[in-house]
């Protein structure tokens, strides 16, 4: 009878090896929503300050 590696060893490894990837990606995710709503947030007062120009 060998050595039987435990499942739960195994799973929490992967768990472990696995959670960088899903703290970078969400970072990225993250990081790409900041950039979308400053944007948004840039355009917004762009075009604010131009109809009050105009208007």
């Amino acid at each position: 009878m060998g050595f039987e590696f435990p499942i739960g060893l195994a799973e929490g490894l992967r768990f472990y090896l696995c959670l960088p990837k899903v703290f970078t990606d969400n970072a990225k995710v993250l990081t790409f929503k900041l950039r979308g709503l400053t944007a948004a947030t840039n355009v917004y007062h762009f075009l604010d300050a131009y109809i009050k120009k105009v208007l």
